[in-house]
């Protein structure tokens, strides 16, 4: 057992000289290398010429697959680099799609209220002017509800318009809604007044795009295209008003009757305007005639 130990320390011990020889004879050819090429730099050329030949494939072999695993990590990181900047730039195309879009709506509210606000020569005062956010519901076929309410000053009754015209009266009031009834309702009814006859009459709505005209006089011939307008009887409308124009069925048929097609584009209304009802004017003082005035007696302040 001891000699077996022994051996392999032996062992040991040559097996570390060998390495430890190559190791310093490979440092005394580079010194002698080094020694050279600065005591005589060309002589060597030849010879690196000859080594840097004999390497070449060694080098060429080692290279290919460095750059071919160079390149494959660079196409990685290319296509993750992409595929970064293409999400970017759709989360980019979403925003400025939705932008777009916001400002298309944008501009059509302006439009819509500009036009609005070149109905400036209302009869009456305006009180406020709401978004229409739905048609129709509940009792009322052809109604609209809009985004105006008592807190802003509407109030039952009142008449809503557009800037083409009429469109129908104030039938229910919220703090921040009310429903308007349209011209066109089959319980809608308002006082109008052919203005190129100087004719009143009554439309009543067909719950359809037009309003029947009814109780006009027997002898009554109107033109087609009249401007019709409201006249402002039961004080609830102000006088003036643009509702639209006559249309005539079957005409010189005994079967004839009058129509009249609103100028407001009704289903297709994006706001509205509230107006004022007149107010009562108080009745003027009129004198007393002459004959009637000797008879009063006027009673003196302080007499006795």
């Amino acid at each position: 057992m001891a000699f077996a130990v022994t051996g392999r320390q032996q062992d040991r011990k040559n097996g570390g000289l060998l390495p430890r020889l190559l190791r310093y004879g490979i440092y005394v050819v580079l010194i002698g290398l080094i020694a050279l090429s600065v005591i005589a730099p060309t002589r060597l050329d030849t010879s690196r010429l000859a080594a840097q030949q004999a390497a070449a494939p060694l080098v060429w072999i080692y290279e290919t697959p460095v750059e071919t695993v160079r390149g494959v990590v660079r196409y990685i990181a290319d296509y993750l680099t992409v595929h970064a900047d293409n999400r970017r730039l759709n989360k980019q195309l979403v925003d400025s799609d939705y932008a777009l879009r916001r400002l298309e709506q944008l501009e059509l509210e302006n439009e819509a209220l500009r036009q609005q606000l070149k109905a400036t020569s209302w009869p009456a005062q305006v009180v406020a002017t709401g978004r229409v956010l739905s048609h129709g519901g509940g009792t009322y076929l052809k109604s609209m509800l809009i985004a105006a309410g008592s807190e802003d000053g509407v109030k039952n009754g009142q008449a809503a318009v557009t800037s083409a015209g009429l469109v129908g009266q104030v039938v229910a009031v919220s703090g921040r809604l009310s429903r308007v009834l349209m011209i066109n309702d089959f319980s809608s009814r308002v006082p109008i007044l052919v203005n190129e006859t100087s004719t009143p009459g009554i439309i009543e709505g067909t719950n359809k795009s037009y309003a029947a005209l009814s109780f006009l006089p027997i002898d009554f011939a109107g033109r087609a295209g009249a401007f019709v307008s409201t006249s402002g009887a039961g004080g609830l409308f102000p006088a003036g008003l643009p509702v639209g124009q006559l249309v005539i069925l079957n005409e010189g048929t005994p079967q004839q009757a009058y129509r009249v097609q609103p100028f407001a584009k009704l289903e297709a209304a994006g706001y509205v305007t509230f107006l004022s009802a007149p107010d009562a004017a108080e009745p003027a003082a009129s004198p007393l005639p002459d004959q009637l005035a000797r008879q009063v007696v006027v009673p003196e302040i302080g007499g006795g």
